[in-house]
């Protein structure tokens, strides 16, 4: 179909060159940093608060958002994007607060630790010890601990499918399903051949560019022989069976578009039950670009349908 118009716009607008050197991660920080939307201008949520973590003298932060006074509500986890890299609490406060209101669940984001100063698997263990605390500490937190799930975009995304293999495998504690927003399943580096189109067609002029992708995996995954390991890129799991009922959503005009489809299509092959919608017209990181158009519409809707509906 084309990009959508406001897409067009919106890509004409920020000045791009594809040839100059990828910023630093402190800049890439710095830059996100400063399009921070002010808290006065931030939909409200019934109750948002910040807490520690425990875990092995490391303390995670979590931000807690509370929608209404109801007990034992229902629990996503939401693990923000940002190549592994970049990304924090208030980078995705928008779209947690969303997801709060509209959902009527608690949800829970997690300030996981990132690379390159803390390389795989720093951050998806946090993402997992906080999901594990969750459930056990779920009397605390009101919850329902037969309906936690797990939710991300991009590399929280590759984060919410790893946690539900890593609650299979190590036995605890349940998922009760995951949303994967745009995700990355597999490590790649772009001097490598790729079998995914998406790279070729879109890996340019779409804001996420295969460069960027190639060069997050490398901050994130400095030590090449676990690049395929099943916890760093789930797409290479012999065995993905037995794993909670999943939703991917995936752009049209994005790199990781491909990747984000065949895992669809492996789970569906390993008897899990799965959802794969694909929004034309627009680009990586939608939901959180364009909340209020069409595209973000339809896709808070899916989310909401998917996470209430009874298995």
């Amino acid at each position: 179909m084309g990009l959508r118009p406001h897409v067009k716009s919106f890509l004409e607008s920020i000045p791009s060159d594809d040839s100059a050197s990828i910023p630093s991660v402190v800049e890439l920080r710095h830059n996100q940093k400063s399009r921070s939307v002010p808290l006065d201008q931030r939909p409200p949520v019934w109750k948002v608060e910040d807490i520690l973590v425990p875990e092995n003298g490391w303390k995670i932060p979590i931000r807690i958002y509370t929608p209404n006074m109801h007990h034992k509500l229902p629990l996503l986890l939401y693990f923000h994007g940002g190549g592994f890299s970049i990304g924090s609490l208030e980078s995705h406060d928008l779209i947690c607060r969303r997801l709060a209101n509209e959902l009527g669940w608690k949800i829970i984001a997690v300030d996981y630790r990132l690379a390159p100063e803390n390389p795989f698997p720093s951050g998806v263990e946090d993402c997992y010890a906080v999901t594990q605390w969750c459930s056990t500490n779920a009397p605390l937190l009101d919850i329902n601990s037969s309906m936690i799930a797990v939710a991300g975009d991009s590399s929280g995304g590759n984060f919410a499918t790893v946690v539900s293999m890593m609650a299979r495998d190590r036995g605890t504690p349940p998922i009760y399903k995951q949303v994967l927003i745009c995700p990355n399943t597999e490590y790649y580096q772009s001097h490598i051949p790729t079998k995914y189109e998406s790279y070729m067609e879109c890996g340019s002029k779409y804001l996420t560019t295969d460069r960027g992708i190639s060069q997050f995996w490398t901050w994130y995954m400095p030590n090449i022989n676990e690049a395929h390991h099943p916890y760093a890129s789930p797409m290479d799991a012999q065995d993905l069976s037995n794993l909670p009922p999943a939703l991917i959503l995936t752009a049209e005009y994005d790199p990781l578009r491909d990747e984000g489809e065949t895992y669809a299509r492996r789970l569906h092959e390993s008897g899990v039950s799965v959802r794969s919608i694909r929004y034309e017209g627009t680009i990586h990181g939608f939901l959180g670009l364009f909340a209020d158009e069409e595209e973000g519409q339809q896709a808070y809707s899916a989310i909401t349908h998917f996470l209430k509906r009874s298995q």
